[in-house]
């Protein structure tokens, strides 16, 4: 697809969906935000971080302050939408209900035939080739560093809840809860 005919099609959303397989379950992410809010995501490039990364003590500092940093970001309007599920099928419906309005999804390399299922006007990028597609967003007038935000807020929130799932073993329902979650979508 080319990049004058996505920026000429009114769409304006920007989705990051992540993917976590841990011991005891499967976690899915999705994180929406618009292309208009692109700078005020650009100053949050250094507090998110790759949670594999991390050390364990880095992470027990690292997961308040970056929980608290999402809480923020939704109630400034900058993140749209915000969920984390168990179940494939409530993803594909959250992707199915925005995709006329999605101009960039970057996915998990193995959600990507899956989501470009049901955003067949949108690019899709595979997580790992973001940096491939480098130029490409530039031209749309898009830093890539808005899209590793996304995905990172998108992975801070699935490790987290992973985390409390099979690590110190809270049920999902109460671990969402107190999660900054939102979908108005």
């Amino acid at each position: 697809m080319e990049c004058k005919t996505i920026r000429e099609s009114g769409r304006k959303l920007l989705i990051a969906i992540d993917r976590s397989k841990g011991r005891k379950i499967v976690l899915y992410s999705i994180v929406v935000s618009s292309i208009k809010v692109g700078g005020e995501l650009m100053k949050y490039v250094d507090i998110f971080k790759h949670v594999k990364y991390l050390s364990r003590r880095e992470r027990s500092t690292y997961f308040p302050k970056a929980l608290r940093a999402i809480k923020s970001l939704i109630e400034m309007d900058v993140l749209l939408g915000v969920d984390v599920t168990n179940y494939l099928g409530v993803l594909l419906d959250r992707v199915e209900k925005i995709s006329n309005r999605v101009l960039i999804a970057v996915t998990d390399d193995y959600l990507v035939k899956i989501i470009r299922s049901k955003l067949k006007d949108s690019l899709i990028i595979a997580e790992g080739s973001l940096r491939k597609h480098k130029i490409m967003l530039e031209n749309l007038g898009l830093k890539p560093s808005i899209m590793y935000v996304l995905l990172s807020i998108a992975d801070t929130l699935l490790a987290y809840t992973r985390i409390q799932v099979e690590d110190y073993s809270r049920r999902l329902r109460d671990v969402r809860s107190k999660l900054p979650l939102k979908w108005g979508l």
